[in-house]
């Protein structure tokens, strides 16, 4: 197995993480924005220090989204694969973007306070990225 072989594989492993465990994601997302907010305000507050595994945990995920950005933009740059990386960049972006601004239609407000993404549109972003990826497997396959 090729590195680009493992590489899809880890990715496409953790778009279906992702897929699975969105509400905690989501949560963990909102919670440490809100705390990223409440420390630069200047109100006086004081400092709340998170005991639990939960920054880690919101890292290691941050980084897993920032090697997928990066796959993303590599597969752009090769002359065969400039077209999925480009489709997997905007993908992302746009799921990205509707999660983070809390676009009507792709995100709900749910009863404890947190929004989280519609079914219709995870499943079009998830369903779209992993076609893509496993195309790449299969092609990556065939070039072998």
């Amino acid at each position: 197995m090729t590195t680009m072989q493992t590489l899809l594989v880890l990715f496409i492993f953790l778009r279906l993480y992702a897929f699975m465990n969105y509400r905690s994601l989501a949560k963990l997302t909102q919670d440490i924005q809100k705390a990223a907010e409440e420390m630069q305000s200047e109100s006086g507050n004081p400092l709340i220090f998170v005991t639990d595994h939960s920054p880690t945990y919101f890292l290691i995920c941050l980084l897993c989204d920032i090697a997928y950005l990066c796959f993303c933009v590599y597969l752009m740059f090769n002359s065969e694969t400039w077209t999925p990386g480009i489709l997997l960049l905007i993908i992302a972006s746009l799921e990205s973007y509707a999660s983070f601004n809390h676009v009507e239609g792709t995100c709900f407000l749910a009863k404890d306070g947190y929004y989280y993404s519609s079914l219709w549109w995870r499943y079009a972003c998830t369903a779209s990225s992993l076609f893509i990826l496993t195309r790449l497997l299969q092609l990556e396959k065939l070039v072998e």
